[in-house]
């Protein structure tokens, strides 16, 4: 079983989500708001503070699992799964699934700057490198 934990960079980009999100409230049409008021200012602080501290929350349950043939997430939910006779690879920064017939199949939304560094150097390390 190998246990992949989410890196830290995630949380920067949770928390630039929330400030992009506050920004955008000076264009909603009805709301006299505008950028050069403090309390502007202030909303977006607070709405990238709101959504890092629920990133903070969650993450010592975010991150990734491979054991008996599946990747998974630590809240269950499955993102590739081996048939008899398929391998895990690491290409490009991705994990791959190698099918039997030659086939190569890219797992979606895992990739190395999701993961943290050292653990994605034991997947490397314990996985196959795939040539792309």
């Amino acid at each position: 079983m190998l246990r992949l934990r989410s890196s830290l960079t995630t949380g920067l980009i949770a928390a630039a989500a929330g400030a992009i999100g506050m920004a955008l409230m000076p264009l909603i049409e009805g709301l006299d708001v505008d950028y050069f008021e403090i309390g502007t200012l202030y909303a977006i602080g607070v709405g990238a503070g709101v959504v890092f501290l629920i990133w903070c929350a969650t993450f010592p349950w975010s991150g990734f699992v491979i054991e008996d043939g599946r990747l998974r997430e630590r809240g269950g939910r499955v993102y590739g799964e081996l048939e008899p006779g398929d391998t895990w690879a690491v290409a490009d920064g991705r994990i791959w699934i190698r099918r039997q017939s030659g086939e190569t199949e890219q797992i979606r939304w895992v990739s190395r700057r999701w993961v943290n560094r050292r653990d994605w150097e034991r997947l490397e390390a314990a996985l196959a490198k795939q040539d792309r």
